[in-house]
């Protein structure tokens, strides 16, 4: 760990957490208060830490606010030298700069807003407990990448209302950057904002990062990004990424195309985020996208929606493909009853528990369409909305998958594959093996950004 002794800390100190990080206790006990001094990302050194120069613009899609915040062009080549598909940036606003001794090995500097502590020598918590809040980057970066790209000094990030149960301590710096005006950020003070360079990504339970398992499987194909919400920030340089490999891997002789695929789930089309650009690839068939609507069929926010005159062509093929898989979801569970109530087939067991794992919610989120679109067909449909993975022959073992989005949505997301993977017999094996089979490939397969 950075620090301390572990990554859930209890307030004021690097000790594991014992207070939910959720306003009340009960069935909403979680992850401890995270905006303590464990630094959950990163190095808790000044010297990380730069200073935001202002908010550029801020976009407001439904619930969800689009915000570009700028930062000199030195500070932007050290925030994004290290990113990788799933990155995610710091924000940090302290509220006091007194009071707090220095971490050993940290060096402060001026310009940063969060001068002060002990000797010159302070850590980017100086004081109480900094505000903080880490945001997936959906800057675009350039790759391969240029010397000067217009975008230089300029960080995208997606903002989403917090959870109205979340610990206030948690959730006071997204609250504040939601309602900060556009313009000038103040240099010192409380008003300072500091961010730090982006660190983490998409890492299997294997440790490589999504990238690594292309790199050493150069005949996958196939790249699904699965996200909900905020979600949908961290998979636009990761699209932008595999749309440039593409381009690039095309002039080498003997190298297939991979084919990228996005699940995104939201309530409605009034809410889509980035409409432009998933547009744009999905227009241009770089990308396959897939939306799952939430609202229950037939509800007039999601009639409306479906079929709004504002929305690109590419967005409502999309909506199409998602409400495809949702009858083949519901196709299945028609003869539920009676395969439940016989036994026989070596592969009862396995689509089984495909059908049950569909059917866990009346609605379809994006993880059963994920699961959907490995383990069903959409050959009925296909003149419309294309061809399932399943269709085409495609194995969960032939993909990587990524994904961000709730806590729920990364447990969906593995349910998901390990569903499908068992419908398809486990690669050939028997059902024991088989389940196995499936475990080891899911835990290469699976990505998430932490």
């Amino acid at each position: 760990m950075p620090t301390g002794h572990g990554l859930l800390c209890a307030p004021g100190t690097c000790e594991p957490a014992v207070q939910s990080r959720y306003a009340q206790g009960g069935a909403a006990r979680g992850l401890g208060v995270l905006s303590c001094p464990c630094n959950w990302f990163g190095a808790d050194c000044i010297t990380d830490a730069r200073r935001v120069l202002g908010l550029k613009s801020r976009r407001t899609v439904g619930t969800y606010q689009l915000l570009t915040i700028t930062v000199s062009r030195e500070d932007w080549w050290d925030i994004v030298a290290d990113h990788k598909p799933g990155a995610v940036v710091r924000l940090q606003a302290n509220r006091s700069r007194t009071g707090r001794s220095a971490l050993p090995g940290c060096v402060g500097g001026a310009g940063t807003g969060f001068e002060g502590g002990v000797e010159g020598t302070t850590t980017s918590w100086a004081g109480e407990r900094p505000l903080e809040q880490p945001l997936a980057l959906a800057t675009r970066i350039p790759w391969p990448r240029p010397r000067s790209p217009a975008a230089v000094g300029e960080l995208d990030l997606m903002t989403g209302p917090p959870d109205a149960g979340m610990h206030p301590q948690t959730t006071e710096l997204l609250l504040r950057l939601r309602a900060m005006p556009v313009g000038p950020v103040p240099p010192s003070g409380d008003g300072a904002l500091s961010v730090n360079p982006a660190v983490g990504g998409f890492f299997s339970r294997k440790g490589s990062t999504l990238l690594d398992a292309l790199d050493a499987s150069p005949k996958m194909k196939h790249v699904v990004l699965v996200a909900t919400g905020t979600g949908l920030a961290a998979m636009l340089p990761t699209i932008e990424l595999l749309v440039r490999r593409n381009r690039l891997s095309q002039k080498e002789e003997d190298t297939d195309e991979l084919r990228v695929h996005l699940h995104y789930g939201i309530r409605s089309l009034r809410h889509l985020p980035y409409a432009t650009e998933l547009a744009r690839w999905a227009a241009s068939g770089a990308l396959q996208l897939t939306i799952s609507l939430s609202a229950a069929p037939g509800e007039a926010e999601r009639l409306e929606a479906a079929h709004g005159a504002e929305a690109a062509p590419s967005i409502l093929a999309g909506v199409a493909r998602g409400d495809a898989l949702a009858r083949a979801v519901a196709a299945l569970q028609v003869g539920s009853s009676a395969e439940e109530g016989s036994s026989s087939g070596a592969g009862h067991g396995s689509r089984l528990l495909l059908r049950r794992m569909l059917a866990e919610s009346a609605k379809l989120y994006v993880h059963h369409a994920l699961a959907a679109d490995l383990a069903l067909s959409l050959d009925s449909e296909a003149g419309a909305v294309g061809r399932s993975l399943a269709d085409d022959g495609v194995v969960v073992g032939e993909v990587v998958v990524a994904v961000c989005g709730r806590s729920q949505i990364l447990g969906g997301a593995e349910r998901a594959l390990l569903a499908a993977c068992a419908a398809a017999g486990g690669h050939g094996s028997s059902a024991g093996a088989g389940r196995d089979a499936c475990g080891a490939v899911v835990a290469q397969r699976l990505f998430v950004n932490i």
